[in-house]
């Protein structure tokens, strides 16, 4: 069976950004291409990529590239967007209002992913060290993309 991955948008704007980890991002999303893994998000993962392209200055004609790259990639079903249901809203209030033993909030943006990883029983893969640190000992199966291919066994 494919590993079913929950892409953060930390990952995913990686296509889109020179920066680090980029290298890996692209690969992850060449592995779903090649039907190596399934890749899923939920909707507000395009506005969320929208918001850090406009916020890093990106000229418009450019982030309306990127963003019908994005859409190829969800019609090709290489990224898979999931919509609002009653029980992905109920798991990331859950999840939202998590004790975090002290290491902080836990945005209900960033609680959707998580809640979504533990209904399709998947992996949440995120770039953002300190989400990973702030939760990696108390919700679900989270992994940094930096060691992705290695802790789940897949080369790159």
């Amino acid at each position: 069976m494919k590993k079913k991955i929950i892409v953060d948008t930390s990952v995913t704007v990686k296509l889109f950004l020179e920066e680090e980890g980029s290298d890996l991002a692209d690969k992850v999303f060449e592995q779903a291409k090649n039907g190596e893994i399934l890749l899923f998000a939920p909707t507000i993962t395009s506005y969320e990529v929208l918001n850090t392209l406009v916020k890093e200055n990106i000229p418009n004609d450019e982030i309306q590239e990127h963003l019908l790259m994005l859409k190829d990639y969800m019609e090709a079903k290489i990224l898979n967007l999931v919509d609002y249901s009653e029980t992905l809203a109920l798991k990331t209030l859950e999840i939202a209002t998590t004790d975090t033993k002290g290491k902080g909030h836990i945005s209900s943006y960033d609680a959707t992913f998580h809640a979504l990883a533990i209904l399709q029983q998947g992996i949440f893969l995120t770039a953002d060290k300190k989400h990973y640190e702030k939760t990696k000992d108390i919700i679900g199966f989270i992994l940094l993309l930096d060691n992705f291919f290695e802790k789940i066994g897949l080369t790159h």
